[in-house]
């Protein structure tokens, strides 16, 4: 693992999505295009060139949006992970000279800098709420809602976790 630092490289993720609604608003106007050509007298082949050139535009804006939108849901937290004793016997296999400390992520300058822009918000608005989905979904099973243990964002701030191992060697003088 390595870490890669860029000094001229900043982020904002938890602004709104300006992406996805760009990218509808480009679908919207391809679709306009479309309707519009069937309903027209005039000769389809423009329609047909602004539905292409709408539809490039919104695959251009697509993988920010994407990004972007998996950041963001990332910050809502993650269920609790058991593993049982084979899993870890699995993990620990190929370096028994480490201890598995758990999955999570190398603190890097970006993730500083995400959590500093969290804090000096309202973070509440930028974690957001329940989606109305798992909602619906939780009322139907009947379960009530679980209540996080510490803030369940700060897991969010790194969505791609990795097994993560410590050597031995330096427990008795690293602070975990």
């Amino acid at each position: 693992m390595t870490m890669s630092y860029d000094p001229l490289a900043y982020e904002m993720p938890w602004r709104p999505n300006y992406e996805k609604n760009a990218v509808a608003g480009w679908l919207a106007a391809s679709g306009a295009a479309l309707a519009v050509e069937q309903v027209s007298t005039m000769p389809p082949e423009p329609f047909y060139w602004m539905t292409g050139i709408c539809g490039v535009m919104a695959m251009a804006r697509l993988p920010k949006a994407i990004k972007l939108h998996l950041l963001q849901k990332h910050l809502r937290g993650r269920d609790l992970e058991f593993i049982s004793i084979t899993e870890l016997q699995k993990y620990i296999k190929d370096t028994p000279e480490d201890m598995w400390l758990g999955s999570g992520f190398l603190w890097e300058n970006r993730h500083a800098q995400r959590v500093f822009e969290i804090l000096k918000r309202d973070w509440t608005s930028i974690v957001g709420k329940e989606s109305t989905v798992k909602k619906v979904v939780r009322k139907i099973q009947g379960k009530r809602k679980e209540l996080p243990i510490g803030q369940p964002w700060i897991h969010g701030v790194e969505p791609k976790e990795e097994k993560l191992m410590q050597p031995l060697k330096c427990t008795s003088r690293d602070l975990i």
